[in-house]
């Protein structure tokens, strides 16, 4: 080979070497973390499915946060190597668990089976977003993309459910108020005191559904013959009672193109 090519060929390799060198710089190496809120304290997500896109996973921290607004301290225990079931749930191996104490957990069902491992990292720990609850997310999703006006006409229905003059207008027609009452089953009083207790809601405060508590009422009875009525339970917390004074209860039916309240059987 002449010298002429070998200054060439050398010329070559420099530039390649110098513009694969800016376009390494040029790229971002840390990814904005996404990090929840949890008892005024944020703690980094770890997704397994690391395909999952940043607006999504995004979604599914807002949820999460959301879902664990209700807890006033947690703490992170250490999974024993003796206790090996809860790092058996994940491709990232736990090394703690989300521990809430004695204070109510009132998840969805995909959180309750999938969320609350966790790995120390550093002086920090990060929770473990299992691939499955990645899943029930995308599905929930997709659910809301399906049914745009069911999701978008939930925020007038919890707001009816807060505003004291509306439900007393609404319990003095009979006819109006057993139109925006959904039953399932047995119901708790007798039918024709239902409408006259609606008042009863705005003694709460109610919080805004999961998208994983908005779910097809026949998958939740297993029943598939039951179809399209979606319905969903939330947190409810007494006004005037003590601070822990809250519990998950049947609230929202969505049936005919309209939101109605969920008045489900006593057991």
């Amino acid at each position: 080979m002449s010298r002429t090519a070998r200054r060439y060929l050398t010329a070559l390799a420099i530039t390649a070497t110098s513009v694969w060198s800016q376009s390494i710089m040029a790229e971002p190496h840390d990814k904005p973390e996404t990090r929840i809120t949890i008892a005024a304290n944020q703690y980094g997500l770890l997704f397994e499915d690391e395909d999952t896109s940043p607006e999504i996973q995004e979604i599914i921290a807002s949820d999460i946060t959301l879902n664990l607004a209700h807890l006033k301290h947690v703490q992170f225990r250490a999974i024993s190597r003796a206790r090996t079931e809860p790092s058996q749930k994940y491709l990232v191996t736990a090394t703690h668990w989300l521990d809430e104490g004695k204070q109510s957990r009132w998840f969805p069902e995909p959180m309750e089976k999938y969320f609350g491992g966790a790995v120390e990292v550093g002086h920090e720990y990060k929770l473990i977003v299992h691939r499955q609850l990645i899943e029930a997310y995308k599905q929930a999703l997709q659910r809301k993309e399906q049914h745009p006006a069911m999701f978008s006409s939930l925020p007038e229905f919890l707001a009816l459910l807060q505003d004291r003059a509306k439900l007393e207008a609404l319990a003095r027609d009979k006819q109006a108020a057993e139109a925006r009452i959904f039953i399932q089953g047995e119901p708790p009083v007798k039918k024709e005191r239902l409408h006259k207790d609606l008042t009863g809601y705005a003694d709460f405060t109610i919080r805004r559904p999961s998208v994983l508590d908005i779910v097809p009422l026949g998958q939740l009875m297993g029943d598939p013959a039951v179809e399209n009525v979606f319905v969903f339970s939330t947190l409810v917390t007494n006004k005037g009672g003590k601070e822990d004074d809250e519990i998950k209860i049947p609230l929202g039916a969505y049936k005919d193109g309209r939101w109605q309240i969920w008045v489900a059987q006593m057991p």
